[in-house]
């Protein structure tokens, strides 16, 4: 499918495969460097609830038989029964296959696997700006900006909510746009599959289905009047593909696919679960009462200068070149995909200050909108280049590569800062000074940076027993997974006033702590920024 997608230019044959397999060989480099993050316990508890549900119905004597059976809790009665499970329950299997059952060799194979569907969501990237600009360049110059954006970067190798559901739909995108290009009934049941495995991956995948529909209604108009067989054909086999795979997929719709779908969106939408108040300003606001400006402010705050400049001169170019001929733009392919990709970017912005969704630990819940962000910035680039092709006046072609060459250099800082501040690329801000963001913006709401300060203290107290404590027991309890198991053992988790030592992230306690905590005998920054502190008691 990508194949047809590669350049006819020599440098464009070599290069764009160079590209990915030079990907795929940096995230084999370092996707052991990474800490756990606060969910994945739960998250991999999901895959065996819902794998312990899946082997009742087809094997029950051979689900009694494991070891763990009576442990794992019932999916009806499990709080988060709802969860998709798409990459959880195979995930869960196939560790379970493989024997890798202690927990540091799990999670580097959890780890791997996220950042390989990451990585093809990077593909399917490729091959939708590649569909769209029909210029191989620009689209591996999105790609790489889709990859250097520092915190998804790091995302890519432990989150497989966010992260994953970002690949995920943007595979849905790729998928729509091949079919808006000819439609047919193989390229249908293919974005069938795409849709159905998105939504069971997490419940705001349906946003896929008006997106899709406004698509076959983009290229009805394309047809002027005919076509519309074709189109009835290609929905028919869409709906009804994707109903089956997110079924297929899902475990808990099995019983009552429509009701409970109905309830997961719900709940979804209103989720607050672990979200009391956010950190933001400055100050803490109620997770049910964030202003509308919330995500796009954290999206600004958290995105590369370079990348935010060029999504704003891609923006103009939009709208100058939509306004003056809108109805001639939109009877092309492109500009159906430009609307598609407007509706990407804006229509969750909206649904979510309709909804009223709660959000917390910044804008992760829409990390998946940022594709199209990246696709509005190489609108910017395009017409930069053009600029400078077609401006007459020699002191314009000069601006217009003066602008290229200033986004250029600008796009070396997430790529210096991906490289230096390895692996804690999450807690990444463009603007805001150390000091605003410790008063008053979450920074390492993960808690990745645990395993950090565990290993310090590993490193710097030769003792075979050490006790180690923090305000929750998740984030050490979380990151001893990931270490050594001998390492693991010298370690005890203890209660934060009974340790010897008192590790603190600033979650929900941004504040510098009191002298009775003990004293401060190692502190991780990243670019200036206190992420994690730790405290030896007397």
């Amino acid at each position: 499918m990508l194949r047809s997608l590669l350049p006819v230019s020599r440098p464009g044959r070599w290069l764009v495969p160079a590209f990915f397999l030079g990907v795929l060989l940096l995230g084999l480099a370092v996707y052991r460097d990474y800490g756990v993050s606060w969910d994945e316990p739960v998250d991999r508890l999901n895959g065996a609830v819902n794998a312990k549900y899946v082997a009742e119905r087809l094997a029950p004597e051979l689900a009694r038989r494991q070891a763990n059976y009576a442990l794992i809790p019932r999916l009806m009665d499990y709080p988060d029964q709802d969860h998709g499970v798409v990459f959880e329950l195979p995930s869960a299997l196939l560790l379970k296959a493989l024997g890798l059952q202690e927990p540091q060799q799990a999670y580097h194979a959890r780890h791997l696997m996220i950042f390989l569907l990451y990585w093809g969501g990077l593909l399917a990237f490729y091959g939708l700006a590649r569909l769209r600009f029909r210029d191989w360049r620009l689209a591996l110059l999105g790609t790489a900006v889709l990859l250097l954006s520092p915190r998804l970067f790091a995302d890519a190798f432990y989150n497989a909510k966010d992260g994953l559901f970002l690949a995920f739909f943007t595979v849905g995108m790729y998928t729509l746009a091949r079919l808006l290009r000819r439609p047919t009934a193989g390229r249908a049941l293919g974005h069938a599959l795409a849709t159905g495995a998105t939504i069971a991956l997490r419940v705001n995948g349906v946003l896929l289905v008006p997106l899709t529909l406004l698509g076959l209604g983009l290229w009805l108009g394309r047809q002027r009047g005919r076509g519309g067989a074709r189109a009835a054909l290609v929905l028919g086999l869409w709906l009804a593909g994707s109903a089956v795979v997110t079924v297929a997929c899902w475990p808990f719709l099995w019983e009552q696919p429509g009701a409970h779908l109905l309830q997961a969106f719900r709940n979804f939408s209103q989720f607050s679960r672990g979200a009391g108040s956010v950190l933001t300003g400055g100050g803490w606001v109620p997770a049910r009462e964030l202003p509308w400006y919330y995500a796009p402010q954290w999206l600004l705050i958290t995105t590369p200068l370079a990348y935010t400049a060029g999504f704003g001169l891609g923006a103009a170019c939009w709208l100058m070149r939509y306004l003056p001929r809108l109805r001639r733009v939109l009877r092309t392919y492109a500009g159906s995909l430009d609307v598609l990709t407007g509706a990407w970017l804006l229509g969750p912005l909206v649904a979510v200050v309709l909804f009223g969704s709660v959000l917390y630990d910044g804008w992760r819940h829409l990390y998946f909108i940022y594709p199209a962000f990246v696709l509005a910035g190489l609108h910017g680039v395009q017409g930069l280049l053009r600029w400078r092709r077609q401006w007459r006046r020699p002191a314009r072609r000069q601006l217009a590569l003066a602008a290229l060459a200033a986004l250029a250099l600008g796009a070396l800082e997430p790529l210096w800062r991906i490289w230096r501040d390895h692996p804690h690329q999450q807690v990444y801000f463009s603007l805001l000074s150390p000091a605003t963001i410790e008063a008053g913006y979450e920074r390492d709401y993960w808690a990745l940076s645990y395993r950090t300060g565990l290993e310090w203290i590993l490193a710097h107290d030769p003792r075979p027993l050490i006790t180690v404590g923090s305000y929750r027991p998740e984030p050490i309890y979380n990151n001893l997974q990931i270490l050594p198991p001998a390492q693991r053992q010298r370690l005890q988790q203890r209660y934060r006033g009974q340790a010897e030592y008192f590790i603190s992230n600033y979650r929900w306690h941004p504040e510098t702590y009191a002298d009775s905590v003990g004293r401060e005998v190692y502190q991780l920054r990243v670019n200036g920024l206190k992420v994690l502190s730790v405290f030896r008691r007397p």
